[in-house]
């Protein structure tokens, strides 16, 4: 048995390298790293050009022409793991990541392009932001309904995700309640619109975690909420976002993204925030990310797979 897998391995390692490319184009970045541990060998025909410029976006040239700053890289390999950090690229205004495990493409539109219609705001600069602005909607809600259209047609073009894969669209944001005490951070709900070809999808979303919106709507006054709450298939809750533990994640929806040869396919989103007592938003960005079930499973970081 050993026999036999040892005449299977070297006749696999005895194939052209462009035939051994084209075998790893039908899997994974991990496994081309797991067949790269395997020996010294292996490691030079993994490693290789031809190899990794399978799992890297066809357009990467311009994806890295739109970069805020230069994007060094000596292999495709290299150039791989620079792209599953997030770039920044259009000035400023948005960024480009790879999921690690698929290399498939996630996007995120920041706050700079995602303006309110209706409600005072005004930006700022905080260094745990990616950006180098992030929105502020201001507490005005004595001065204003409490019903605020924070954003209407915000649009993306699909071919800058990746084709035939399902993504969930997060607003990422953090709520301001240095004013406030701590019985009060509640109330926070959000209504958004994801409109996909002839397709538009609603769905409610809370900005604080499913179990505080359980403890605070409680009592009669509340009950409409607590029907959004019990609504399963359409109710998204807030939690922490994974790593960076500064901003808040939310929810708004999932697509599944198939572009139609010849025909430009665009996603518009709209959100609407409900405000129930007083309190400034700050706004990142709008994220749209793969989903986790099209990864293999169990997570996957630059060094390990290196």
């Amino acid at each position: 048995m050993e026999g036999a897998s040892r005449d299977g391995s070297e006749m696999f390692n005895s194939l052209p390298e462009d035939c051994i490319s084209h075998i790893f184009s039908l899997t994974s970045p991990r496994d081309a790293c797991c067949f790269a541990a395997l020996s010294r060998h292996s490691r030079s025909l993994a490693d290789s050009d031809l190899v990794w410029v399978q799992f890297i976006p066809s357009k990467y040239e311009i994806t890295l022409s739109r970069a805020v700053t230069p994007v060094h890289f000596s292999s495709k390999k290299d150039l791989f793991f620079r792209l599953c950090v997030p770039i920044i690229i259009d000035d400023g205004e948005n960024s480009f990541a790879m999921d690690e495990s698929t290399g498939k493409q996630n996007y995120m539109i920041s706050s700079k392009v995602v303006t309110p219609i209706q409600y005072p705001h005004h930006y700022i600069t905080l260094p745990e932001s990616r950006f180098p602005n992030v929105l502020v909607v201001k507490d005005c809600h004595e001065e204003f309904s409490n019903e605020v259209l924070l954003f209407y047609n915000t649009m993306l073009k699909c071919v800058e995700l990746s084709e035939k894969t399902t993504y969930v669209v997060h607003l990422i944001y953090k709520l301001d309640f240095e004013t406030l005490s701590r019985d009060r951070q509640y109330a926070y709900l959000g209504s958004s619109k994801l409109a996909f070809s002839d397709d538009a999808v609603f769905n409610f979303s809370c900005l604080i975690s499913k179990e505080d919106s359980l403890k605070i709507y409680s009592d009669g006054d509340h009950e409409f909420l607590r029907n959004y709450i019990r609504m399963e298939s359409s109710s998204y809750f807030a939690k922490e976002r994974e790593g960076c533990g500064q901003w808040m994640e939310v929810a708004l929806g999932e697509f599944f993204n198939e572009i139609v040869a010849g025909k430009e396919e665009v996603l518009f989103l709209d959100f609407t925030y409900y405000m129930l007592t007083s309190c400034s938003l700050i706004i990142e960005g709008i994220e749209f990310r793969v989903k986790e079930s099209n990864s293999v499973d169990g997570s996957c970081h630059g060094g390990v797979l290196q």
